[in-house]
């Protein structure tokens, strides 16, 4: 009999563990079901910040840059490229921080812009009769040796908007008379007209370019003209050619080829000072500068082409940013204020890995 109530209370403890072990499983499954839940409402959650986030970039963008499209579909397109120039600017900025680049990219006017847009809206290309004009050449022993840094900032009048029109070539041209006229007489102010150089030089535009040369030498012929009575419209109009002109001229202009010698480069913007540089830009990286010293390892170097051009301030060394010293150019580019350091960017000179960087030291002009 007690073999018999021993059997029974075994099965009875046997069944009593069965039954909590069962229990615990379905409490176990309810936990997991829940986290689950949880999980996905969790995933769910960012997603829908993550597109907040978004909205919330966006609309900032076409409020600060005054950016309207012309219908829906049009703003898609842009939006798209935007957020994918907002994701390569974040990644380049992380190898920024590290040291693997010496510039910070960031957002302007021309993030909504995929790379072949902006050369065909902004930028132009020079064609090959160009460079076969050159025909100064400048021995190195033609100009001293210039100091170790130089700029002429503060002779240039303040930076302008070429807008969506290929005429840096008119922009950086008058910018170089204004800045000679500037060193000559601190008081000058007058803004010299690009739309003339836009209406009335012949073979140049917003679309086919034009080259600075040719810029010095119709002024040279026809006169300096008031920006505040010729201004500028960001489109090709019926020149007006019988306009009144301004006192003062440009007498001469000289164009070289520096064969990529950026030593040369220095001691002639030291001794003649501001100088227009016709170079070639990278549209991916350049045109969305921020901040820093610029230089793209995929800019060519080879003096073959170019398809933009700057006005050259001076040049120096930062001593302070970077894990070591780093040489620079000063331009003034014609993309407005809100473009990198208040309308201006600096570029990288004198290195070992990036000789030349963009055809810097390959065409200049300037007027006297």
């Amino acid at each position: 009999m007690k073999l018999i109530l021993i059997f029974a209370l075994c099965l009875l403890v046997i069944a009593v563990v069965a039954d909590n072990k069962g229990k615990s499983k379905n409490r176990d499954r309810d936990d997991s079901s829940k986290s689950n839940s949880n999980s996905h409402h969790d995933s769910d959650s960012d997603e829908r910040d993550d597109d907040d986030d978004d909205e919330v970039k966006w609309n900032n963008y076409k409020q600060k840059n005054k950016k309207g499209y012309k219908n829906p579909e049009e703003e898609v397109k842009r939006r798209n490229e935007f957020k994918k120039n907002d994701n390569k600017f974040k990644k380049h900025n992380e190898r920024q921080k590290t040291g693997q680049t010496h510039f910070k990219m960031g957002h302007n006017r021309f993030s909504d812009r995929n790379d072949t847009d902006l050369e065909r809206k902004f930028l132009h290309k020079f064609t090959r009769r160009d460079f076969s004009k050159v025909q100064n050449k400048v021995p190195a022993s033609s100009y001293p040796i210039g100091p170790d840094s130089v700029s002429y900032r503060t002779s240039t009048l303040p930076v302008l908007n070429q807008e969506a029109c290929g005429c840096c070539w008119a922009f950086s041209a008058v910018a170089q008379v204004e800045a000679q006229l500037k060193r000559k007489d601190p008081a000058y102010s007058t803004r010299i007209s690009p739309q003339y150089l836009l209406d009335c030089q012949p073979n140049s535009g917003c679309e086919t370019g034009g080259a600075v040369s040719d810029a010095f030498s119709f002024l040279k012929t026809n006169g300096l003209v008031d920006a505040a009575i010729y201004p500028y419209t960001a489109i090709e109009e019926t020149c007006k050619a019988n306009i009144p002109k301004l006192t003062q001229q440009v007498t001469s202009f000289t164009h070289y080829d520096l064969n990529g010698d950026e030593n040369l480069l220095k001691n002639v913007l030291a001794a003649v000072g501001p100088v227009v540089v016709s170079m070639y830009v990278v549209p991916g990286t350049f045109m969305h500068y921020e901040s820093g010293i610029y230089w793209d390892e995929t800019c060519p170097n080879q003096c073959q082409k170019v398809n933009h051009a700057m006005l050259l301030v001076g040049y120096g060394t930062d001593t302070e940013t970077y894990s070591e010293p780093l040489d620079y150019w000063l331009f003034k580019n014609s993309f407005g204020p809100s473009f990198g350091e208040a309308g201006y960017i600096r570029i990288i000179r004198n290195s070992p890995t990036y000789k030349n960087n963009c055809n810097i030291a390959c065409m200049i002009d300037f007027s006297s």
